[in-house]
């Protein structure tokens, strides 16, 4: 479902527009704005970063939790909600 909707931005020539939010390792969440991704595919999104801007990295399409344009949310990630119920 995300890669369908990257490739329908794509198409549209979007991409520039968008954010990615994404949540890290340790629990936290990331921002990747859509004039630094240079690809994407079945499974991972690349873009530049770091420093220079010229590093390369890459995100699992498993760890994005919104795709945003203009900051109105487009795609949001549901999350499993843990419930405890009391032992009887």
């Amino acid at each position: 479902m995300i890669k369908n909707i990257l490739d329908r931005l794509k198409h549209e020539n979007m991409l520039e527009g968008i954010e990615i939010v994404i949540e890290d390792r340790s629990g936290g969440r990331k921002i990747i704005y859509g004039r630094d991704i240079t690809g994407f595919d079945r499974s991972r999104v690349f873009f530049a970063g770091g420093e220079t801007g010229y590093e390369r990295f890459s995100v699992s399409l498993d760890s994005v939790m919104e795709i945003r344009i203009k900051g109105k949310p487009v795609f949001m990630k549901k999350r499993q909600i843990k419930r405890i119920y009391p032992k009887k």
